[in-house]
């Protein structure tokens, strides 16, 4: 949790934004190398500070169910609070709709293969997502890891079933992680840090640069867990950091511009 609050009293710009970890400013190659590196355990820092049932998806898996044998998807998800896993279950078709180079209509799709309808539940639930949809509504196999770089919310249904009805994307904004981790210890005012915090701190504080081209540059997903992403600034505001004159990222070494974050 120390580790965190430092990194928000340097003035990085973390938030959390339908479902992924982003940094809302410009970072050179080393610095988002060090967050790439520390995502998971941010995350896992704000979800037991938040004390919220906070999912990440792990995989799914097909199958017919019940006694009538209905066909569904179940997506498997981990519990980032409790670390216990959770399901839902989707109705989806794992037969042919129509006759294709591949195969007669009604003939059983492959392992993992499986198609739905824009009025069915899952299609639903994707939307949500705000990932792309599949040319083809028989193509979220492939599609089906993007899921891995949200940060999901879930009403639990019993024991380990979710409601899927009930999904949304977690977002937290930055000036709302600051009051959660550093109001006590470093006061802000409509989003501004007070004097004597900057005073207090100024000798610590690393200065990163903004990209301020008047843009929100679009939202971008990592390849790995927990989807920790860099978009661009609209915030003209002075840095934190710039009543002191400290030297240029771009001629730190990596050590020095780490140097508290690790604390």
């Amino acid at each position: 949790m120390k580790m965190l609050e430092n990194i928000l009293k340097k003035g990085v710009k973390l938030a959390i934004n339908n479902g992924h970890l982003i940094i809302e400013q410009e970072l050179d190659s080393d610095q988002q190398k060090w967050f790439d590196e520390h995502k998971e355990k941010i995350i896992q820092v704000i979800v037991k500070k938040l004390k919220m049932n906070v999912f990440i998806y792990e995989n799914y898996s097909t199958g017919n169910y019940g006694k009538h044998k209905y066909s569904g998807v179940t997506l498997n998800f981990t519990n980032l609070l409790t670390g216990e896993s959770a399901y839902i279950i989707f109705n989806i078709y794992l037969k042919r709709m129509r006759t294709t180079n591949y195969g007669k209509k009604g003939t059983p799709l492959p392992k993992g293969h499986f198609s739905v309808g824009k009025k069915q539940s899952f299609y639903k639930f994707w939307q949500k997502t705000k990932l792309e949809i599949p040319r083809r509504l028989s193509s979220f196999h492939d599609y089906m890891g993007k899921m891995k770089g949200l940060l999901f919310m879930f009403e639990i249904k019993e024991k380990e079933k979710l409601d899927k009805n009930s999904m949304a994307l977690l977002s937290i904004d930055h000036e709302k992680l600051k009051r959660l981790f550093i109001s006590d210890s470093f006061p802000t005012t409509h989003g501004q840090v007070s004097d004597n915090s900057q005073t207090k701190n100024s000798d610590k504080l690393i200065q990163l640069p903004y990209r301020n081209n008047g843009t929100q540059a679009n939202q971008t997903t990592s390849k790995t867990n927990y989807g920790l992403s860099k978009q661009g600034s609209t915030d003209t505001r002075e840095s934190i950091s710039s009543v002191i004159t400290p030297i240029s990222p771009t001629n730190q070494t990596i050590e020095q511009w780490l140097d508290d974050y690790s604390k």
